[in-house]
């Protein structure tokens, strides 16, 4: 949906693959806000605009919650069995 967010019943998972090393996903931050992110409010854009590649998997189920605060990361972390971490 251009020019803002799907409400997030509609949205599907979106997966931002990295290499193993993690580089791309440290650097992000880091990444200047590209101009069609700024327009789509979309924050895998910036990715593509500076030339790393990405990979989309469409999901048939519901993403899990979001993550975007520290209150967020340890509802989630919460969910995770203690065997995994």
């Amino acid at each position: 949906m251009a020019g803002g967010r799907r409400k997030r019943e509609d949205q599907k998972a979106l997966l931002l693959a990295s290499p193993k090393d993690g580089t791309v996903l440290r650097g992000f931050p880091s990444l200047p806000i590209s101009p069609i992110e700024t327009i789509e409010a979309l924050e895998q854009l910036r990715v593509l605009w500076h030339g790393h590649r990405i990979a989309v998997h469409i999901s048939s189920s519901r993403p899990g919650p979001g993550v975007d605060t520290p209150q967020d990361l340890e509802r989630v972390r919460a969910l995770i069995p203690a065997s995994v971490s």
